[in-house]
């Protein structure tokens, strides 16, 4: 396989030395530049084999877009014989048929400079053969006509008939630079080149992730220049082929040494892993390393502390919540942001410090962060606290008050939290009111849990006619769940509704025969409706089953 491989890369160099007497000056030169490449598919065998040409002394190169289609993988030779792999796929055009990728070598043979000016009509131009074709002479050929693309690129129009075999040879003008590549046609009469300064601007950006052209090559990208794009095209990449992924967080690191998001995105990416040990190393070589140490504790908190969060971890090292709030403290220290308060507080409240946490939350409130999440975050340190009611009242008001009428998505957390608090003091019908407008916000989106809870407050309200309503929605959205078909049970009850509610605690026995009160509440109504002795089976069925309360109305009863 190597050797069939090699003879297909290297035969492309077995150059003739009999060139025909027309060939420029600065043919041997530029030949220097042309490759020989070869393709691989994800099973590694040979998916096709081409040309291309250097185009930098840096090993950046120009070929053909459908070349590399499919890839997973590319070998080159060069002029000299020597092998390379391609390290990146640094643009890619499908429309244009060009594809910019870049070599694993740091310096490379000089490649073919482009020409400052396009060129015009009836120029002659030299097409620069690769040494498979029979003829390896320079062929003169001159450009019927030119036309403009992307506003400031131009496609040629060429004299000579088209060749297969010269797809993607460079154009060069009289002094041996480049102006276009060949490409394929489907005219017999007519070639056409692509202006080679389309193949040189090829780039990656922030959206390359997302780009067609380039996911249909599965060799590595080469990241974008522009720190910003390069994050942003990290974060759009993460949750693709690992392999890829830890080469471009290599491309990072290194493009960017100074920039914590690396370090922290790599530490992320091992720990997702479990390998809190590798992990930790980058971190530490972030603390090293970057720049802004204020954000990498910050990361490093939110990291420890998603972790302890996570169930079933096994705290490695010192990685608890107390190195959490101290990553959070630290990065507090070194740069005064609100949102390293808003860390501290998540750590406190995590770590049962719930005076600390509201301490904490109260501070973000005085600053621009301040927000209606952290009135609600502050509300619920009060209410872990057992404060008084109007306390965590207040709050919450205040975490409405962030949002003007009609409310919005945003404001149905604060809405449901209060509506609970109100519940808790059995102030049912502002519950109520607080609920109806949450069910205006999430119409469509919300559970049996929802109507359960409504449906209480309304009976608590004496809304009775609501409250029977909602506990039939409720039973509709899970009518599997006997613990809803036995409140339905009791809610009908309550309203008078006895027959029904004979029915809909039967339902619920039916769903979990065990379920002890389902037969309380069935014993209740049969007693109620007239049918003592089998209201006391079902009671004495609720007592066997380990239900207290069943007992004592037989007491009573009897």
């Amino acid at each position: 396989m190597r050797n069939r491989i090699i003879g297909l890369l290297t035969v492309g160099f077995l150059l003739s030395g009999n060139l025909q007497a027309q060939s420029p000056k600065w043919y041997k030169k530029a030949q220097k530049a042309l490759l020989s490449i070869v393709t691989f598919d994800q099973n590694n065998q040979i998916l096709a084999s081409g040309n291309g040409f250097l185009v930098d002394d840096h090993g950046t190169a120009l070929a053909n877009y459908n070349l590399f289609k499919g890839a997973y993988r590319a070998k080159v030779v060069d002029s000299n014989g020597k092998e390379h792999e391609v390290k990146w796929i640094c643009g890619a055009s499908s429309l244009y048929d060009v594809v910019k990728f870049s070599l694993d070598t740091e310096k490379s043979q000089s490649g073919i400079k482009a020409a400052e000016k396009n060129a015009e009509k009836g120029e002659i131009v030299y097409l620069l053969p690769y040494a498979t074709q029979k003829k390896k002479d320079c062929k003169a050929d001159s450009i019927l006509n030119t036309s403009l693309f992307k506003d400031k690129y131009h496609y040629y129009t060429l004299s000579g008939k088209p060749n297969k075999m010269m797809v993607n040879i460079p154009v060069m003008n009289s002094e041996g630079e480049a102006i276009a590549m060949l490409q394929s046609s489907s005219d017999a009469e007519k070639n056409y080149a692509i202006s080679i300064r389309f193949g040189y601007d090829l780039t990656t950006n922030a959206l390359s992730a997302s780009d067609n052209d380039l996911n249909a090559i599965h060799i590595a990208k080469m990241l974008p220049e522009e720190e910003t794009d390069a994050t942003t095209f990290l974060y759009l990449t993460s949750s693709n082929d690992s392999l890829l992924y830890l080469n471009y967080l290599n491309q990072y690191l290194e493009k960017f040494p100074k920039k914590y998001e690396g370090y922290s995105t790599a530490a992320d990416f091992y720990s997702q892993r479990g390998d809190l040990e590798t992990a930790d190393k980058y971190m530490q070589l972030g603390m090293e390393k970057a720049d802004e140490k204020d954000q990498l504790h910050y990361a490093w908190s939110k990291l420890i502390y998603n972790l302890n969060m996570s169930p079933g971890y096994k705290v490695y090292n010192d990685w608890n919540m107390e190195r959490a709030l101290t990553e959070a403290q630290q990065a507090y220290q070194n740069n005064h942001l609100p949102i390293y308060l808003v860390q501290q507080g998540n750590c406190f409240y995590a770590l049962h410090k719930y005076q600390d946490a509201y301490n904490v939350y109260s501070e973000v409130n005085k600053t621009n962060l301040k927000s209606s999440e952290i009135y609600l975050y502050a509300a619920q340190c009060k209410k872990m606290l057992q404060a008084p009611a109007e306390e965590i009242l207040a709050l919450q008001d205040s975490a409405l008050n962030m949002h003007s009428k009609p409310y919005k998505a945003e404001a149905a957390p604060a809405l449901l939290a209060r509506a609970n608090t109100y519940m808790e003091i059995k102030e049912y019908k502002k519950a109520v009111v607080d609920l109806n407008e949450y069910e205006s916000l999430n119409y469509g989106n919300l559970n049996a849990n929802f109507y359960y809870l409504r449906s209480q407050a309304e009976l608590n309200g004496k809304m009775y006619e609501l409250a029977v309503h909602d506990i039939d929605k409720a039973t509709k959205l899970e009518p599997k769940n006997p613990l809803l078909w036995a409140q339905k049970a009791g809610t009908l009850y309550a309203v008078g509704m006895i027959n029904d509610a004979i029915k809909a605690a039967r339902e619920s026995i039916t769903l979990n025969p065990a379920f002890a009160d389902a037969h309380r509440i069935l014993g209740i109504c049969l007693i109620q409706n007239d049918q003592r002795e089998e209201g006391l089976s079902a009671l004495k069925r609720a007592k066997e089953l380990g239900d207290n309360l069943a007992e004592s109305l037989i007491n009573n009863i009897k």
